[in-house]
């Protein structure tokens, strides 16, 4: 049985790795960003003049190509991070000729590995999301607002209409860290392994 690559997306503090933390206890084996080895992301955040958006996503975009490659051929991967939210960002943050440069790259990327079996998209509001930002209180994010999170949040669905294999959750609605947990686990599951064409978990 084909057991491919899971990969997770959503907006900020959507719940990405705590969803990976879970099925990491699961069994699945999970790859998880390192934001902190992006040197540019500091500044896209604090000065949105200094323009270094082209910068910030080539270098997430290596990233997480460099840790999917690295991980290839372990079965069950799960990563809290997704190449095809990196594509969602390129087209947000980027001016034309930029996106056009960043393009090429990530075709070429994606040509050179398998795509994932799976995508998770953890649905989330922007209203909710500016709550949870806050709340875990990521120094650096702080100056994240409410309209970058709904234009993010557009790019990323616009992007995972074309994709099949996307289970959507509700991450706003369900709670997969406590009462919502097995019941989630149970529908990733079932989905993972009939690879489905897509369904909705909202309750």
């Amino acid at each position: 049985m084909k057991q491919g690559r899971i990969e997770i997306c959503g907006g900020i503090a959507s719940g990405k790795t705590t969803l990976a933390r879970i099925l990491e206890q699961e069994g699945f084996c999970a790859v998880y960003e390192r934001y902190q080895d992006n040197p540019f992301l500091g500044e896209f955040y604090k000065n949105k003049d200094a323009d270094c958006s082209f910068e910030t996503e080539m270098v997430f975009t290596l990233l997480h190509y460099k840790m999917i490659r690295t991980m290839s051929e372990k079965k069950r991967l799960v990563s809290d991070y997704s190449l095809l939210q990196d594509l969602a960002y390129g087209r947000n943050n980027l001016k034309k000729e930029e996106f056009a440069v960043f393009y090429q790259m990530y075709q070429y990327l994606v040509r050179q590995i398998a795509p994932p079996q799976m995508i998770i998209y953890l649905k989330c509001r922007a209203e909710a999301l500016v709550g949870r930002i806050a709340e875990r209180a990521r120094e650096m994010e702080q100056t994240v607002d409410i309209g970058y999170l709904s234009e993010s949040i557009l790019a990323l669905e616009n992007c995972l209409r074309k994709e099949a294999g996307v289970l959507v959750i509700e991450s706003d609605r369900v709670n997969f860290m406590n009462k919502d947990r097995d019941e989630t686990v149970r529908k990733i599951r079932d989905f993972y392994f009939t690879r489905g064409e897509g369904q909705s978990v909202s309750e």
